[in-house]
């Protein structure tokens, strides 16, 4: 049966694949990543760690959605918040390297490192 004049075309078995399933990883990210923050990095603390690896996963997602909502309020067109997500990404990207050199380097916060008391502590 043809479609009335104007109307989109039917979709495609192929490319509706993709679109199904390209957000299937997600849910399972933050959990990948909180994993050695909790375990190998706070050792007297993973379940601190891991608690507020989460936390910054929930208000990123906050924000990025607040700042794609206010770019397209300022008139920027329905595609800012592409735009917006992709700079956030970058930074984020420039995040994560800086973290890692500084990671490797052992020039990190000495503060975390030894924890508030000024030295390392550990619980049995």
């Amino acid at each position: 049966m043809p479609s009335p004049p104007g109307a989109p075309p039917p979709p495609r078995p192929a490319g509706l694949v993709p679109r199904r399933t390209s957000g299937l990883p997600a849910p399972g990210a933050p959990c990948l990543l909180a994993a050695p923050a909790g375990l190998n990095k706070a050792q007297a603390a993973p379940t601190l760690a891991s608690a507020s690896n989460h936390s910054a996963f929930n208000l990123a997602n906050a924000g990025g959605a607040w700042l794609g909502g206010v770019a397209v309020s300022a008139g920027w067109g329905w595609t800012s918040p592409s735009l917006v997500g992709a700079v956030l990404a970058a930074v984020g990207l420039g995040i994560a390297v800086l973290a890692g050199v500084l990671d490797r380097s052992g020039r990190g916060s000495r503060v975390v490192a030894r924890g508030a008391g000024g030295r390392a502590r550990t619980r049995v």
